[in-house]
């Protein structure tokens, strides 16, 4: 008689002579009309009887149980590949493949999926923060293999998920250094100067206002587009506002080449095409979700959507900065522009991202101002409209830090008078400020 599912059988390997090990058997369900089996071996009889009533145990659990021996990096490859990948923006599966292929598995890598313990899961901690890294980024780690820990329990080729077994590493307290009110008045004036001719030197200088007056991530007004600059009534008078609902992104072209990859003469990694970057595959690729709205413009650079709906917001454009840049608009009028976008190139094309925080920081050195990050632009945004007394839940609004004012129709119904009067507060204090410079000065230094 054929045994059932979950009952298993000891024999003595080999049968005769001396003992090498114990082996038991285990019927699985059948797959394709097959008969399946789990072996499961140990020196000791008594161990072998326990670890077979853990896996009959697991058996009925799960209904099933995995034959194959899977190590981590095989795991970690199947599930990145065939799920993860599919489900997120490029850039975060980006960063999700550096973390896995240089920080988790140098560490665990080899290790069977089965056998992973949680001291496993605090030595690629330890490997991460012993090397100098973050515990933020030790932090983004542990949440990637405890997602990928997540699928292979729910497919059956583990029991637990070690990883919530662990505690996760803190996030690192950040130390944020923004301009403050007169540092970003220096730098506005010095962006925003004009020659004789009353022509402004800076021809970014709309650009880098609107980075201090609106609270706007960088891919926001990089993508930017004339369309997008709307014209709305709001009671008894019409206001312009910005509709950031796309943004200028950079995603990373992956090989799509058939094949495994080899390592070419100087003992570096290349494609099955023979070409190192995925950029310059021939069948290059890159993986955007089915629910992923996004267009390429030139190479590497795509107009997406915001990664939360708490970007899809429309601000207030308001006074000096609204006139900065439909003038700009204006002066741009006629220079070749294919992607139809506020600020480009001189040769028409979209400001990269990594230009853009070039010319910042030299902007900033040119300026006299300390250096901050571009991105931290917007923290100086918050603290002016702090200082200025503006509702925190504007704040939130205005800065696409929470979406839970947003509605489905969020291109009208984001603007109301409170918005408006929250952000004319910003340019009203610059000009107080300068007032009060130049009358501790005498008004005879020109500030700058």
């Amino acid at each position: 008689m054929a045994r059932g599912k979950g009952e298993g059988g000891l024999s003595r390997v080999p049968k005769e002579g001396p003992l090498k090990y114990w082996e038991a058997s285990i019927e699985l369900p059948p797959r394709d009309g097959k008969r399946r089996r789990k072996r499961i071996r140990a020196k000791d009889k008594q161990k072998l009887i326990k670890l077979m009533r853990a896996a009959q145990k697991d058996l009925e659990h799960a209904g099933d149980l995995e034959t194959k021996v899977l190590t981590v990096e095989a795991w970690l490859d199947t599930w990145f590949r065939g799920i993860a990948a599919k489900k997120l923006r490029p850039r975060t599966a980006r960063n999700y493949r550096y973390l896995i292929d240089t920080k988790i598995l140098p560490v665990i890598g080899a290790r069977k999926l089965d056998k992973l313990t949680t001291q496993d899961v605090r030595d690629v901690h330890d490997a991460m923060l012993n090397a100098g890294l973050s515990s933020t980024t030790a932090l983004q780690a542990h949440r990637i293999l405890a997602v990928a820990l997540k699928y292979a329990v729910r497919e059956g080729r583990v029991t637990r998920n070690v990883a919530t077994l662990v505690d996760a590493p803190q996030k690192a307290a950040k130390r944020l250094r923004a301009l403050t009110l007169d540092e970003g008045l220096k730098l506005l004036d010095f962006a925003l100067r004009t020659d004789d001719d009353e022509q402004q030197i800076e021809p970014y200088a709309s650009l880098w206002a609107a980075f201090i007056l609106t609270g706007a991530r960088e891919g926001e007004l990089l993508g930017l587009q004339p369309d997008r600059i709307l014209e709305l009534v709001q009671g008894d008078r019409r206001v312009r506002a910005l509709n950031f609902s796309w943004q200028l992104q950079r995603f990373t072209w992956e090989h799509g080449c058939v094949g495994s990859p080899t390592v070419d003469e100087e003992g570096k990694t290349v494609g099955a095409c023979g070409r190192k970057r995925g950029t310059d595959c021939p069948r290059r690729h890159i993986n955007i979700p089915a629910n992923h709205e996004a267009e390429n413009l030139v190479g590497g650079l795509w107009l997406a959507r915001p990664k939360t709906r708490s970007g899809w917001r429309v601000i207030p454009l308001v006074e000096p900065l609204q006139s900065q840049i439909l003038n700009h608009i204006e002066r741009t009028r006629a220079d070749e522009n294919p992607h139809n976008l506020v600020w480009h190139t001189d040769k028409g094309a979209p400001i990269d991202p990594r230009e853009c925080n070039r010319m910042w920081h030299d902007l900033l050195e040119r300026a006299g101002v300390p250096q901050v990050r571009l991105h931290d632009a917007r923290h100086t945004t918050v603290d002016l409209l702090l200082l200025a007394g503006v509702p925190v839940e504007l704040i939130k609004d205005i800065v696409g830090h929470s979406s839970w004012l947003m509605t489905e129709d969020y291109k009208t119904k984001a603007i109301t008078a409170r918005h408006t009067a929250a952000v004319t507060s910003l340019p009203e204090m610059f000009a107080a400020r300068r007032i009060e410079i130049q009358n501790r000065d005498g008004g005879i230094r020109e500030v700058s």
